[in-house]
C-alpha cells in the first residue's frame, strides 16, 4: 500500500494539540490566527508525536466495523492481537515473543509508569534524551 506523505491535510481548527495550541509551562492556549502554517516558512510544532497524515484504510476499515456494531462495551484482546505482535516482532526483529510476555496497557504513560516502577527502585537514577514527551519527565520525578 502506498501512501502519499507529501500531501498533509489541514489539522487547523480541530482542536488539535498540535496545531491549534501551544504549550507554554505545561499549559495550552490557544495558537494565534497569524502564526504561519506548515509551507509558509513558519516553525514547526515538533512536541507531540501526532501524524499529519491519514489513517491506513486498514484501519479505517476496522474503526467503521467497530462503530457500524454498535455497541462499546469493554472488550479483551483476541488470539488475532497476539498473533499480529508477534508476527511484527518476529518479522521487524526476528524475536520469538509468547504471549503471556505481551501486556496489554491503556497507553503510554501506563507503560512507561508500570516500567519505571517495575525496573527501578528509589535513588535509580534514569538517562533521558530531550527532547522528549513531557509527562514522561514529570513520571520519573513522581514514580
Amino acid at each position: 500500500m502506498q501512501f502519499n506523505f507529501d500531501q498533509v491535510p489541514s489539522r487547523r481548527h480541530t482542536n488539535s494539540i498540535k496545531w491549534d495550541f501551544h504549550n507554554e509551562d505545561d499549559q495550552l492556549s490557544p495558537r494565534p490566527e497569524a502564526e504561519a502554517l506548515p509551507g509558509d516558512n513558519a516553525i514547526l510544532p515538533l512536541g507531540l508525536s501526532d501524524m499529519d497524515f491519514p489513517a491506513p484504510p486498514a484501519v479505517l476499515n476496522a474503526l467503521r466495523k467497530a462503530v457500524d456494531h454498535g455497541i462499546f462495551g469493554y472488550t479483551r484482546p483476541d488470539e488475532s492481537y497476539y498473533n499480529a505482535i508477534r508476527g511484527w516482532l518476529a518479522d521487524r526483529h526476528g524475536w520469538e515473543v509468547k504471549p503471556d510476555w505481551i501486556l496489554t496497557t491503556t497507553g503510554t504513560m501506563q507503560s512507561v509508569i508500570l516500567a519505571i516502577q517495575t525496573l527501578t527502585a528509589p535513588g535509580d537514577g534514569i538517562i533521558i534524551q530531550p527532547p522528549l514527551f513531557g509527562p514522561i519527565g514529570h513520571a520519573i520525578v513522581n514514580n
